[in-house]
This record gives structure tokens, sequence and C-alpha cells, in this order.
């Protein structure tokens, strides 16, 4: 890869929220998972961008949208290489006996996200090496007040050779033919 640019950047207005909405997961070694992107002026190319052996089944997690938040770190070797460290905080309220079994799955599996922002994009977190479970909490604030939270936070990690894929909005990503609306169920909390 060529060391050069062809543009810098303006600041922007205060346009761009911050904050986690919901993410999408798919097991990384499932025989349907995501196997590469193709971008058309940074963004994955609508219906074609995601390829996969055919499309596969991801499940929706609402997260909480003020709490969880996904950062990306740039890490930096002197010899040369570079690595893009994806971490997401992911907090999910509500505590219930059918989701204890959900939470203990997804923090012993590896997995591809797609993390959708509270600006309505979607990145595609844990591309090749996949998204781990590197530690959590299930919280219960005291317990004290009726209003105390209860809930699930969970911390995942992956080191990439690029960042996350931008998937456009969310529409564009489940419009995808990898995706193809194929949504799992969620436990309602009852």
């Amino acid at each position: 890869m060529a060391c050069t640019i062809s543009n810098g950047k303006a600041r922007y207005c205060k346009v761009q929220p911050g904050g986690i909405d919901k993410v999408y997961v798919i097991n990384r070694f499932d025989a349907n998972h995501i196997t590469a992107v193709s971008f058309t002026d940074g963004e994955a190319t609508a219906n074609s961008g995601l390829s996969s052996a055919s499309a596969g089944t991801w499940y929706p997690f609402d997260c909480d949208p003020y709490l969880s938040g996904l950062t990306q770190t740039i890490v930096v070797n002197e010899g040369g290489g570079v690595g893009f460290q994806q971490d997401l905080e992911l907090v999910f309220k509500g505590a219930y006996g059918k989701a204890d079994v959900v939470f203990e799955s997804l923090s012993n599996g590896t997995w591809q996200m797609a993390v959708l922002d509270n600006s309505g994009k979607v990145y595609l977190c844990g591309l090749d090496k996949g998204m781990i479970c590197t530690g959590g909490s299930f919280i219960h604030n005291g317990d004290k007040a009726l209003s105390d939270n209860l809930a699930y936070t969970l911390t995942f990690s992956a080191i990439e050779t690029a960042p996350a894929s931008n998937c456009g909005s969310d529409s564009n990503f489940l419009g995808q033919t990898a995706v193809s609306n194929t949504l799992g169920t969620q436990i309602d909390g009852s």
C-alpha cells in the first residue's frame, strides 16, 4: 500500500452523535459469515458489498444507546506493522432467566459484530479474526431502589489489519445479499 494521501479533512459541525444503538451478531465460524467487503467511496457497496457463502442468520441485540460504545485504536509497531484494535463495550438493559444462557454463549464464542451507532451507520467488527469477549459483569447496582439498573455489560475485542468496515446505513446492511434480512429472534423479557 502506497503511503500517499490525496485529501485533507475539514472540521465537522456537531452532527455526529456517539453511542451504540444495536449490534447484529453471527458466529465467526458459521459457514455463512462475512468473508470480504467491497467498498465504493469508503462504504460497503449496496446489495453486494458483503461476501459470504450464503445469507447467514444475524441475531440482533438492543444496547443501551447511552452507555455502549465502539473504540478503534491504531496499534503501530516500529518495524512497520499496523493493526486496528476494535473494542466494543456493550450494555444490555434488563436481566431475565432466559437471557443468562444467551449471554453465557455470547461470552464464550467468537463473533462478527455489525454495530449500528446512533448516527445510523453500521460498522462490521471482527471481519477476519472475530470478536471475543474479554470481560464483563452482571450489574445489580446494589439492588437498593426499584429504579436501580439491572444489566449485562460485556466487552469484546479484536485486532484486525483494517479498521471496522463501514457498511453504510442500517437498511444498506440489512439489504445485503449476504445478510438478506435474515434476522434471528430476540428474547422479549417475558
